[in-house]
């Protein structure tokens, strides 16, 4: 996929059922991140590692999250359920759910979350999974 579709998403990363990438390409996201439930991507999203200092390590992202064009989200970082990452924002710090976060480093700028963004979404009673 890396090299087709510009996507490198390391194949033992920890992802839950129902990721939906919603641009294609320049996605990077590095193995040791965990990606929760319902999560949705859009394009040139970075979700890398620190490997040094007090966010040494990888993100952990929670359900529900939804991550807007250009994002990065940098080290031991962890976005809490439902929480909406901005535009080009770059997360150094943890992101609490139902948090909109926006900028450069991301900051907090609104309580309402991901609400009508995840619309896209896998629940239990659903059919299996499938790789194509």
């Amino acid at each position: 996929t890396k090299y087709k579709y510009g996507i490198a998403i390391p194949e033992y990363t920890e992802i839950g059922p129902g990721l939906f990438i919603n641009r294609f390409g320049g996605i990077m996201i590095n193995g040791d991140a965990r990606i929760g439930q319902n999560c949705n991507l859009s394009s040139r999203i970075t979700i890398g590692q620190s490997n040094r200092g007090e966010r040494f390590g990888s993100s952990i992202i929670g359900d529900r999250v939804y991550s807007a064009s250009g994002a990065r989200v940098i080290g031991s970082v962890k976005i809490g359920d439902e929480a909406l990452i901005g535009v080009n924002s770059v997360v150094v710090r943890d992101v609490p759910a139902k948090s909109v976060v926006g900028g450069i480093p991301a900051l907090i700028i609104s309580d309402e979350g991901t609400t009508g963004y995840v619309n896209r979404t896998w629940e239990e009673e659903d059919e299996p999974l499938r790789l194509l």
